[in-house]
């Protein structure tokens, strides 16, 4: 897992690089209106938003809890219902004329779970509660639309992946007797890295506003997210989140096709610093 970790930093990097040598677009040819915002503005050529998710179910794939049924899908379909929260976040996002981008967040949630109701119900009775803090940096790609569409789209696809860290304060409850003896362990902290992928959507709603939704998967490298880890466990700990998203765009490009725009020059021009 260490070695996978160097490889995505080795990614970051890689398309860090790879967008400094991608030839820019003229944005004068699309609009012969706009002229150059200042001395400063070969320096950096790229879209920067402020990001917000959240409003949207999140799951902790953990030890404890999850459905009656046996686990399928690496575990994801062992979801309950009851016991799903909000994965609150915030940050930025930089993306480049050539669709590619960095983009960086913070997350907050508090999970907790039950073995109450669930396949192992019956055999124990496991519980937990656990805070956790995490900080990602992943890499954007977008596959349609977005800020440099040259049709006006106010949609935009795109995929993301990266590397992190967690920060975890568990409480776990349940048979602290017999757990040495059956081979689990809890721990009531753990700091692990993470790693977070998944895709998104946004609709461009205004010059500046976007909404959109996004589907990622937290992958762990630790089996203590909800505080225990159990001797029969095959998969480290993950979050699955379907968050709601809003952005705010700081600096970039305005769309002059959109359907929300009522001007009639074409593509989109350099927008004036604010």
């Amino acid at each position: 897992m260490k070695r996978l970790i160097v490889y995505l930093l080795h990614i970051v990097l890689f398309i860090s690089a790879v967008d400094a040598q991608v030839k820019r677009p003229t944005y004068k040819k699309y609009n012969k209106q706009s002229q150059p915002l200042s001395s400063n503005d070969d320096f950096f050529n790229g879209t920067i938003n402020l990001n917000l998710s959240a409003f949207g179910p999140s799951f902790l794939f953990g030890d404890v809890g999850g459905s009656t049924g046996e686990k399928a899908l690496l575990g994801l379909n062992d979801w309950d219902i009851a016991d799903t929260k909000t994965y609150w976040g915030l940050g930025g996002s930089v993306l480049f004329p050539s669709n590619i981008g960095i983009k960086g967040d913070l997350h907050y949630g508090k999970f907790t779970g039950s073995d109450v109701g669930s396949r192992m119900g019956q055999n124990r009775n496991w519980s937990y509660t656990s805070t956790i803090f995490e900080g990602t940096l992943q890499g954007m790609f977008v596959v349609m639309g977005g800020p440099y569409d040259l049709k006006g789209k106010s949609h935009m696809l795109y995929f993301m992946g990266g590397v992190g860290q967690m920060l975890v304060y568990s409480d776990p409850q349940g048979d602290k007797v017999n757990r040495d003896v059956n081979g689990d362990l809890t721990k009531t902290s753990e700091y692990t890295p993470v790693i977070p992928f998944g895709l998104g959507y946004q609709y461009r709603a205004s010059h500046s506003l976007s909404v959109g939704v996004e589907f990622t998967y937290h992958y762990a490298l630790s089996d203590f997210l909800d505080g225990w880890s159990s001797k029969y466990s095959k998969w480290d700990d993950g979050i699955g989140a379907a968050n709601f998203t809003v952005a705010y765009q700081l600096f970039g490009v305005e769309c002059k096709t959109c359907e929300w725009s009522h001007q009639s020059m074409q593509g989109p021009i350099i927008k004036k610093r604010r």
